[in-house]
């Protein structure tokens, strides 16, 4: 069949892609070879942001019991409840994701699919059955896979991957987690929260240096203050069970950690091993990731890859406007450039981390002179209310003109509230918004405000 569009992958890059072109009444299939929704519905952000829902919920009990509910109430977890919540919620998306990608006429295919050359691709279900399908454009929008090194023995039961740990029946009482990174962490604070002893294992000497080091550092605080042992420049150098079927894990430094799981969140591989792209000359990195230039295209023209294939930011949010920039460029439609200053970065740790725009650190490498408005979420009487006693949010600005240059937030709705921010920031605002603007009252976004005067 011939098509004017096809779509490798559904996740939120490649649906919104298809769904961009059949609006300009455009043939589009999208091919899939898991789940709709890819990675993001399925293995990913829904359900592990549902997960840290139900940690985030329990620790409201143990931390607020000046609610007037007992802290004891958290103890009873019923756990084929939270499992059954997780599936309703990762079903309703994918049906939803079915559903908007059905209404507009987008034709479907469960498979995987093979390049023949730079218009044709062949189909594979999996069960023997293949088809031939061509098309004018391709977008590659596979995804990617968790790295698993050989000198780790996943067994996917008590040594798992961060597809796969969701599978986990939470009886483990000791959780070793390797890998600092985002899922590293954030998945380190869902299970202390659900009340297991979690050792979190980093080769660096600071967790996510990518953030501003205040935050960085402020986080570090809370996951130990939870009871989250962090261990430092340590590199594993294998980790297996043992005949007690406890996991063993070994590192350079002779140290050697004993739990009842561990949980490896060190890099991600492209997902392009089937797509046999060798036959229309586009070659993956180190990593499996495919080079693009501006415009999402690959080295063959009518070949577009988007979404966490094509590697950082690697963000449903950024992944889902590619798809979108895709569908413009390629039927010359009028479009914005994404703009990676104003995009905002939400990580979902207990207590939540966001940030938009620069750093102190960025800021200084660029000699740009700046100066920084701090607010404390207790000077709010939202904060007060929800008990937040911790939360900040950091204001950067220019020392001359005072615009806004970068915002950092790590408390309560920390991704919520970051978007008064990035909107400023991406007017070219001042904080003199914040300091002559009316907020709702009580609200967490009148820390904007403090921040500002101070």
């Amino acid at each position: 069949m011939k098509f004017d569009l096809c779509v490798i992958g559904s996740g939120p890059a490649g649906q919104n892609a298809a769904i961009s072109a059949a609006k300009l009444d455009k043939k589009v299939i999208v091919i899939e070879k898991d789940s709709y929704g890819g990675l993001c519905q399925n293995r990913g952000t829904i359900p592990s942001k549902t997960l840290r829902d139900t940690a985030f919920f329990m620790s409201d009990f143990k931390g607020r019991t000046k609610h007037g509910v007992s802290s004891t109430a958290s103890n009873n977890i019923d756990l084929d409840r939270v499992k059954k919540r997780l599936e309703a919620i990762v079903m309703e998306g994918q049906e939803s994701i079915f559903r908007n990608l059905d209404k507009n006429h987008i034709e479907l295919r469960t498979g995987t699919a093979s390049f023949i050359n730079k218009n044709t691709i062949i189909v594979n279900d999996g069960q023997g059955g293949t088809e031939t399908i061509e098309a004018d454009y391709f977008l590659i929008a596979v995804g990617t896979s968790p790295n698993t090194p050989e000198n780790i023995f996943f067994d996917h039961q008590y040594i798992y991957d961060s597809n796969s740990i969701l599978k986990l029946n939470f009886a483990a009482r000791r959780m070793t987690i390797v890998g600092g990174g985002v899922i590293g962490c954030e998945y380190a604070c869902i299970f202390a929260k659900l009340g297991i002893k979690v050792t979190l294992i980093e080769e660096r000497n600071r967790l996510l240096p990518f953030l501003d080091e205040e935050i960085s550092n402020a986080l570090e605080f809370s996951m130990r203050d939870a009871g989250i042992a962090i261990k430092m420049c340590e590199k594993i150098i294998n980790a297996k069970t043992n005949e007690k079927n406890e996991v063993i894990a070994t590192f350079e430094s002779n140290k050697t950690i004993v739990s009842d799981i561990l949980l490896y969140t060190v890099g991600r591989i492209g997902n392009t091993a089937l797509l046999n792209l060798g036959a229309i000359g586009i070659s993956p990195n180190a990593r499996g990731h495919i080079p693009v230039n501006e415009n999402y295209q690959t080295a063959v023209e009518n070949i577009y890859a988007a979404g966490d294939i094509i590697g950082l930011p690697s963000l449903a949010s950024t992944s889902a406007l590619q798809g979108r920039l895709v569908t413009a460029h390629i039927y010359k439609q009028t479009f914005t450039p994404m703009d990676l200053n104003t995009i905002p970065y939400g990580i979902y740790t207990i207590p939540g981390i966001s940030m938009v725009g620069e750093t102190e650190e960025s800021l200084t490498r660029k000699k740009i002179p700046y100066e920084v408005g701090i607010g404390h979420f207790r000077e709010t009487g939202f904060g007060q209310i929800i008990g937040d006693r911790h939360g900040v949010l950091k204001i950067l600005f220019h020392r001359e003109d005072l615009s806004v240059l970068g915002v950092h937030v790590i408390g309560d709705l920390a991704t919520e509230i970051i978007h008064i921010g990035q909107a400023i920031l991406t007017f070219n605002g001042t904080i003199n918004y914040f300091i002559t603007t009316v907020f709702n009252y009580p609200t967490l976004a009148e820390v904007y405000k403090i921040a500002a005067q101070n």
